[in-house]
Protein backbone atom coordinates (compact mmCIF):
# COMPACT_ATOMS: atom_id res chain seq x y z
CA UNK A 1 0.00 0.00 0.00
CA UNK A 2 1.42 3.27 -1.36
CA UNK A 3 1.81 5.99 1.86
CA UNK A 4 -0.92 7.87 -0.27
CA UNK A 5 -3.30 5.56 -0.33
CA UNK A 6 -2.62 5.14 3.13
CA UNK A 7 -2.69 8.99 4.11
CA UNK A 8 -6.07 9.56 1.82
CA UNK A 9 -8.02 6.51 3.73
CA UNK A 10 -6.54 7.83 7.10
CA UNK A 11 -7.80 11.15 6.34
CA UNK A 12 -11.21 9.66 5.24
CA UNK A 13 -11.63 7.72 8.39
CA UNK A 14 -10.89 11.17 10.56
CA UNK A 15 -13.70 12.80 8.32
CA UNK A 16 -15.92 9.86 8.76
CA UNK A 17 -15.39 10.51 12.83
CA UNK A 18 -16.03 13.64 12.40
CA UNK A 19 -19.17 13.39 10.30
CA UNK A 20 -20.44 10.30 9.57
CA UNK A 21 -22.24 8.84 6.60
CA UNK A 22 -24.56 5.72 6.01
CA UNK A 23 -20.88 3.98 4.87
CA UNK A 24 -18.67 1.26 5.56
CA UNK A 25 -16.08 3.28 6.66
CA UNK A 26 -18.39 5.09 9.50
CA UNK A 27 -19.70 1.72 10.37
CA UNK A 28 -16.04 0.81 11.43
CA UNK A 29 -15.48 3.41 13.19
CA UNK A 30 -18.18 2.16 15.36
CA UNK A 31 -16.99 -1.74 15.08
CA UNK A 32 -15.31 -3.35 17.95
CA UNK A 33 -13.05 -6.40 18.12
CA UNK A 34 -12.69 -8.11 21.86
CA UNK A 35 -14.93 -5.46 23.18
CA UNK A 36 -11.72 -2.78 21.92
CA UNK A 37 -12.65 -0.06 19.14
CA UNK A 38 -10.54 -0.44 16.09
CA UNK A 39 -8.30 1.53 15.59
CA UNK A 40 -7.55 3.87 12.54
CA UNK A 41 -4.81 1.64 11.21
CA UNK A 42 -7.00 -1.23 11.66
CA UNK A 43 -9.83 0.68 9.50
CA UNK A 44 -7.12 1.31 7.27
CA UNK A 45 -5.90 -1.90 6.39
CA UNK A 46 -9.36 -3.36 6.75
CA UNK A 47 -10.51 -0.86 3.55
CA UNK A 48 -7.48 -1.48 1.55
CA UNK A 49 -7.80 -5.25 1.95
CA UNK A 50 -11.60 -5.12 0.85
CA UNK A 51 -10.61 -2.87 -2.12
CA UNK A 52 -7.56 -4.97 -3.33
CA UNK A 53 -9.98 -8.20 -2.67
CA UNK A 54 -12.59 -6.85 -4.69
CA UNK A 55 -10.50 -5.98 -7.51
CA UNK A 56 -8.81 -9.22 -7.34
CA UNK A 57 -12.27 -11.17 -7.79
CA UNK A 58 -13.11 -9.22 -10.34
CA UNK A 59 -10.01 -9.46 -12.41
CA UNK A 60 -8.74 -12.96 -12.13
CA UNK A 61 -12.96 -14.68 -11.66
CA UNK A 62 -15.42 -12.37 -13.16
CA UNK A 63 -14.12 -13.11 -16.87
CA UNK A 64 -15.13 -14.83 -20.16
CA UNK A 65 -14.22 -18.06 -20.10
CA UNK A 66 -11.56 -19.49 -22.68
CA UNK A 67 -12.83 -20.01 -25.75
CA UNK A 68 -11.61 -23.18 -27.97
CA UNK A 69 -10.42 -23.55 -31.64
CA UNK A 70 -12.35 -26.80 -32.00
CA UNK A 71 -14.58 -27.50 -34.90
CA UNK A 72 -16.79 -29.05 -32.23
CA UNK A 73 -17.22 -26.62 -29.83
CA UNK A 74 -15.65 -28.64 -26.98
CA UNK A 75 -14.19 -27.50 -24.67
CA UNK A 76 -11.63 -30.79 -23.55
CA UNK A 77 -13.27 -31.25 -20.12
CA UNK A 78 -15.49 -34.17 -19.14
CA UNK A 79 -18.62 -34.01 -18.36
CA UNK A 80 -19.32 -32.24 -15.10
CA UNK A 81 -15.91 -31.28 -15.07
CA UNK A 82 -14.80 -27.92 -13.11
CA UNK A 83 -14.28 -25.78 -15.66
CA UNK A 84 -11.98 -22.15 -15.06
CA UNK A 85 -11.83 -21.41 -12.07
CA UNK A 86 -12.91 -24.68 -10.94
CA UNK A 87 -16.65 -23.96 -11.04
CA UNK A 88 -18.77 -26.22 -12.70
CA UNK A 89 -19.69 -25.65 -16.30
CA UNK A 90 -23.41 -27.06 -16.15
Amino acid sequence: MTVAFTAYLGALARARRAEPHDDLISRLLHAEADGNPLTEQEIISLCAMLLFAGHETTVNLIRPEPTCSCSTGATGLAPGAAGPGGFGRG
